[in-house]
């Protein structure tokens, strides 16, 4: 399992989760196979996050940092997340709970959880 550190001041919630855990933190344990890699980067199941167990969770880790959009788009869908139903809708679970900056094998890293 790898371990990864998050600096909880980083976080950026979407709001579509109302678990603390799922908005910000400070670790995450992922398993250690990638599922995904492209691109822009690489995703791992989640197991844990600060100790909550999670089964259905996954975190995106950005090869070259978070695209400079990313923060901007995830305030939007934070301030319209009621108005439309969004964390209701599943066809959009892939969607960021939240962003963050953390450390992962003593190298800084940029990503997200979905």
């Amino acid at each position: 399992m790898k371990r990864m550190s998050v600096d909880p001041a980083s976080c950026i919630p979407s709001g579509l989760s109302l678990q603390t855990w799922e908005n910000r933190c400070q670790s995450v344990e992922m398993a250690d196979q990638y599922l995904a890699s492209g691109g822009q980067g690489v995703i791992y199941p989640v197991e844990h996050i600060d100790g909550h167990r999670t089964s259905d969770l996954l975190v995106k880790i950005f090869h070259q940092g978070c695209p400079p959009n990313l923060p901007e788009m995830v305030t939007v869908l934070r301030e319209n997340n009621r108005a439309y139903g969004i964390a209701t809708c599943p066809a959009l679970r892939a969607l960021p709970l939240f962003l963050f900056t953390g450390t992962l094998a003593g190298k800084p890293v940029q990503g997200y959880i979905m």
